[in-house]
């Protein structure tokens, strides 16, 4: 039987497997990511990350939907 970490660090493995921006990674280089991989969990209406903040984490959308906006100044007439 798998202990908990392990099975998080196995399931973490199989997904990287299957993101198409990381298939140049070695199988070791996988697994370091998959070992630095930490789950975070937020709510609709959540902002997760604003333009201009320092970009401190990488995010990888592993199940459910994001909207990404940008806010753009109109031209005065």
């Amino acid at each position: 039987m798998m202990t908990s970490g392990s099975k998080k660090l196995s399931d973490h493995e199989k997904f990287l497997e299957k993101v198409k921006l990381l298939s140049t990674l070695t199988k070791y280089e996988r697994f370091r990511l998959a070992e630095s991989l930490k789950t975070a969990t937020f709510n609709s209406g959540d902002v997760i990350i604003k333009e201009g903040e320092p970009g401190d984490d990488f995010y990888i959308i592993e199940s459910g939907d994001v909207v990404c906006t940008k806010r753009t100044m109109k031209k005065a007439a």
